[in-house]
């Protein structure tokens, strides 16, 4: 039996903005379906590896990745976000890429 849609897990491409030590940073992605049209008939479950500055918190909310905090060090932040995703209501006709992953960077700045 051949698939009859192609919907897949996509991260956008994304600049984060530059942030200051020991200054509030509040930045955020929001995950996404390709080819379908109810993107929230998913659990979106998220992953961050590499390095994100610390007194930054990294939180999930839904589709969201919520990057918050107080920096407390400066620099060039690179890390990964891996994404998988679950349909609440499977369909067995259509193909689907359950998982993707993107790699961002983030500056943190000395005042």
């Amino acid at each position: 039996m051949e698939c009859i849609g192609n919907v897949k897990a996509s991260l956008p491409s994304h600049q984060f903005k530059t942030g200051l030590i020991n200054q509030y940073y509040s930045d955020e992605i929001k995950a996404s379906v390709d080819n379908e049209p109810n993107d929230d008939h998913y659990d979106y479950s998220f992953t961050v590896e590499g390095r994100i500055p610390d007194g930054v918190d990294v939180v999930f909310d839904d589709r969201t990745v919520v990057f918050e905090g107080f920096p407390v060090q400066s620099g060039r932040f690179k890390f990964k976000i891996f994404l998988d995703i679950d349909p609440y209501y499977p369909e067995s006709l259509i193909c689907v890429e359950y998982s993707t992953s993107r790699e961002y960077e983030m500056i943190i700045d000395s005042n």
